[in-house]
């Protein structure tokens, strides 16, 4: 394992070198400029050399435009407000420098600064099943109470497993809730789930969920997923709203639910031997910084961000299905005996304390 670690890590730096050296060419010069895919880096935004500045390398797997990469590139311009010229943040953004599983691991061995990536990723490098709290079907209400218990006792003791791991977890973003869309019917009742074939990420929140319903759950890269929508290899996909409309998934899978099944959150995090590395300043101006794209997500992008992507989503045809609680209750019902498992999974405190949080049980 040590050996196949070392091989990751030395091919992850050869790609990082060659990424920096093109990130640092001199196009756009604003750190919110919308660039074409590839890289973004502050020191663009001046003349002199970068050589005496700090440098942070930041991989993302979201593309240009979308909520995940705005939440970042908020980080860089706090930053920048916080200590001028001092960092060289350089973005690589569309999966330039891999998947989540390359993302997070080249963050653990230090061979990249920082990412943002979901709530899952951690576990592809190290264990911590408590970080999955936001894929219990159904048992986060909505993406306000996920952000209060993120801001409270569940982010405190993130942090913390984090720093365990070899991360500093800075910030957390929310950018709308996990949908359901395929291309069979509409999803009126969790009877309607049963035989159909669907994407799921590495999880065991929605593989268990749509096992219990009797459904097909089915891994596959991400990047895989429009094609086989298309050829007819998977008849659906759980995603957020704004993937249905950022990737074309609603040209391909047009029967939408809007019932908040899951609510993810992603997480930015920086290498903590990095990071601890850093002068007490630096260390400051990164948390002051992480945690102002927090609260602008919190007050911006997250009380909009749903209700405008489905709306996107009937406007291009697609048939979107809402419930009121009654009907989204059946769909709870249907997967509460799964949340035992999950309790013991995550670990009875948390859950516990989610739980409490969300339905005073």
């Amino acid at each position: 394992m040590k050996k196949i670690k070392s091989i990751v890590a030395l091919i992850l730096m050869v790609v990082l070198a060659i990424g920096s050296l093109s990130g640092c060419g001199g196009s756009s010069s604003s750190n919110s400029s919308s660039a074409s895919s590839g890289s973004v880096s502050t020191a663009q935004a001046d003349s002199g050399s970068s050589k005496d500045k700090v440098v942070i390398k930041a991989g993302l797997t979201a593309n240009v435009g979308s909520p995940e990469y705005i939440y970042y590139m908020k980080f860089v311009e706090e930053l920048e407000k916080l200590m001028p010229g001092y960092f060289d943040v350089q973005v690589f953004d569309s999966g330039t420098l891999g998947a989540e599983r390359e993302l997070i691991t080249a963050v653990s061995m230090g061979t990249l600064e920082s990412t943002l990536v979901s709530d899952a990723a951690i576990n592809m490098v190290d264990s911590l099943p408590m970080a999955e709290i936001g894929n219990v079907p159904f048992l986060i209400k909505s993406t306000d109470a996920m952000f209060e218990v993120l801001d409270g006792f569940l982010g405190d003791k993130l942090k913390e497993e984090y720093a365990k791991r070899g991360f500093e977890l800075a910030s957390f973003g929310l950018f709308g809730s996990v949908e359901l869309g395929n291309s069979k019917h509409e999803i009126k009742t969790p009877e309607d789930l049963k035989n159909l074939k669907i994407r799921v990420w590495e999880a065991e929140g929605p593989f268990r969920w749509l096992e219990n319903a009797g459904a097909q759950p089915t891994v596959m890269g991400f990047g895989e997923v429009y094609t086989a929508l298309q050829q007819k290899t998977i008849d659906g996909v759980l995603t957020s709203e704004n993937n249905f409309n950022v990737q074309g998934f609603r040209e391909v899978c047009n029967y939408i639910t809007a019932f908040g099944i899951f609510t993810n959150y992603r997480t930015l995090v920086f290498s903590k031997s990095w990071f601890d590395g850093l002068e007490p300043e630096a260390q400051e101006a990164i948390r002051q910084a992480s945690k102002a794209a927090q609260d602008y997500c919190k007050e911006e992008q997250a009380p909009n961000e749903r209700s405008k992507q489905l709306e996107m989503l009937e406007e291009a045809g697609c048939t979107v299905t809402y419930y009121t609680d009654e009907e989204r209750q059946a769909f709870v019902d249907q997967c509460k005996d799964l949340w035992p498992e999950f309790r013991e999974m995550i670990g009875p405190e948390i859950f516990d304390q989610v739980e409490e949080a969300m339905y005073g049980n």
